[in-house]
């Protein structure tokens, strides 16, 4: 979820046969996107490394499955018990985070290395771009230096005026 900006519903609606590990491209269905259309989401070095250990599943096999059961793996883990896992068991172990705030931070980071609202708009699956901008969080840093990018010369001498 956070290295693809997924929705819960998305990943826990993700199967083997969305996931190409050759070409790193995770293919969002229509079924299990919100605006049912297709997405494609390319698959970072550190998503690859997680991902690595679903490649011998079956196609249809859930990426996010219940566990081995009866001696089988693949069975879907449900909306619900996957944002119950944000909900009881993160919290058990010390961490206090939503599902959907894994999303917005991908969005936050993208932005904060400098990709541009368009190309994250993109990945989110968002049809508006007013959506996307919700996403992106606040940096203190990044705002201090497109001011420190300002430059009130005149032909290289300071300015008179001040500030």
């Amino acid at each position: 979820m956070l290295y693809g900006g997924l929705r819960i519903a998305e990943t826990a609606g993700l199967e083997r046969r969305d996931i190409d590990l050759d070409r790193l491209t995770i293919t969002l269905r229509p079924e299990i996107t919100k605006g049912g259309h297709t997405r494609q989401v390319p698959i970072c070095d550190e998503l690859l490394i997680e991902l690595e250990s679903i490649r011998d599943y079956l196609p249809e096999w859930a990426v996010v499955d219940q566990g081995e059961q009866d001696g089988r793996r693949g069975k879907a883990l449900k909306v619900k018990s996957l944002a119950h896992y944000f909900e009881r068991t993160l919290p058990r172990r010390g961490l206090r985070i939503h599902a959907h705030q894994l999303r917005k931070t991908f969005a936050t980071e993208l932005y904060l290395t400098g990709e541009d609202t368009a190309t994250i708009q993109r990945l989110l699956g968002h049809s508006d771009p007013k959506t996307t901008m919700r996403y992106i969080g606040a940096s203190v840093e990044k705002e201090r230096a497109a001011v420190q990018k300002l430059r009130f010369r005149d032909q290289g001498k300071e300015s008179k005026k001040g500030t």
